[in-house]
């Protein structure tokens, strides 16, 4: 489920500032970079097991396949199908 920023500072019982801060030193991403990278490789092994990149994306937590499409390529440099056919073979 969606968790904000305001919502993980209260559970920390930091400010939001200090959060963001710590969570960059400790992972080197802020936690919306950090969040979005687990939801990647998520993707990746999804697709790894021949999943459709629509199920992928559900299954992920992105908003819907563009969604996806756009931050998968982005970071792995491919789109998720390109992906799933590529480990096909």
């Amino acid at each position: 489920e969606p968790v904000d920023l305001a919502t993980l500072a209260a559970v920390a019982g930091i400010p939001r500032v200090r959060l963001l801060r710590a969570m960059k030193r400790e992972t080197g991403m802020t936690p919306h970079a950090w969040l979005t990278d687990r939801r990647v490789r998520a993707a990746r092994r999804m697709l790894g097991r021949g999943a459709a990149p629509a199920q992928v994306a559900a299954g992920c937590g992105f908003c819907d396949q563009s969604h996806l499409n756009r931050v998968f390529k982005a970071r792995i440099g491919i789109s998720p199908g390109a992906y799933r056919d590529a480990l096909a073979g």
